[in-house]
């Protein structure tokens, strides 16, 4: 049988206690070196002016890159729109007669028509599963174009 080792608590306690000492210590001096690394999160890196600002290349480039992103911003308007008038309905555009009622969005696409109205065929599933009484459907569906 291998001899037990003999470890003095007070010497135990000692080492710890130095230990957690030693760590806050090091722990103080870290926090007080790196306050000033938190003043500068955010300000550019290694790319600063002496004023605290970042350097973004100058006045010319960010001029020049808010000038291109303005002209994409624009593309994507004018191809928005070109779509946009591609997949209107042809009597979108055309003024309604005043003396007819205004009509739903949507009336004049049969397409959408029959997807609501399948939405609300499915609306009334869900509620008859759930014990509920069913939606009129036309109702619903003209209520929902409205909406639309």
């Amino acid at each position: 049988m291998a001899p037990a080792l003999a470890v003095d608590t007070t010497t135990f306690a000692a080492v710890v206690i130095g230990v957690v000492v030693l760590g806050v210590v090091v722990a103080a001096v870290c926090a007080v070196a790196a306050r000033d690394g938190f003043d500068h999160i955010g300000r550019g890196g290694l790319w600063s002016r002496p004023d605290g600002r970042a350097d973004a290349g100058g006045d010319e480039q960010r001029e020049e890159e808010i000038g291109q992103m303005l002209a994409a911003r624009d593309v994507r308007r004018t191809r928005r729109a070109e779509l946009g008038g591609t997949t209107r309905p042809p009597d979108a555009g055309a003024p309604a007669p005043a003396d007819s009622p205004p009509r739903p969005a949507g009336a004049g696409d049969p397409q959408v028509a029959e997807e609501v109205r399948q939405l609300a065929i499915a609306r009334n599933h869900r509620r008859r599963r759930a014990g509920l009484a069913p939606l009129d459907v036309e109702a619903e569906v003209a209520r929902r174009l409205r909406e639309l």
